[in-house]
């Protein structure tokens, strides 16, 4: 499980795998993905791979052929995440007009800053 403090950078590497075969999931063709993180005044951060986030936070493949990704959060947008424990991160990936939305359960959690 990840661990994010209120108010942190974080950089995560995120890898997918085929749910039936745990073989890495493949991103070649990939054109937008996205990942959301609900905030404490129950908006959303969504941080996409085509644009990085007003605070910087941003997305990236860093391997398509080993399904990774590395999502960068910058201390501005995590200070706004709802506390939460075990959540479920919700990817969604777009290889043009195809659509899949990958479910990670207990991916994360958001812990406030003491300081």
């Amino acid at each position: 499980m990840i661990t994010i403090i209120q108010g942190e950078d974080k950089d995560i590497t995120i890898r997918l795998n085929n749910e039936s075969t745990q073989d890495p999931f493949d991103l070649a063709g990939l054109t937008e993905a996205e990942v959301c993180f609900d905030n404490q005044d129950r908006s959303q951060t969504s941080v996409l791979l085509s644009a990085p986030t007003a605070n910087g936070s941003q997305l990236s493949v860093q391997d398509a052929t080993l399904g990774k990704l590395t999502l960068i959060l910058g201390d501005a947008d995590t200070s706004l995440f709802e506390v939460t424990k075990n959540e479920t991160m919700e990817i969604t990936l777009d290889f043009g007009s195809d659509r899949r939305k990958v479910l990670i359960p207990n991916a994360y959690e958001v812990l406030a800053s003491k300081c």
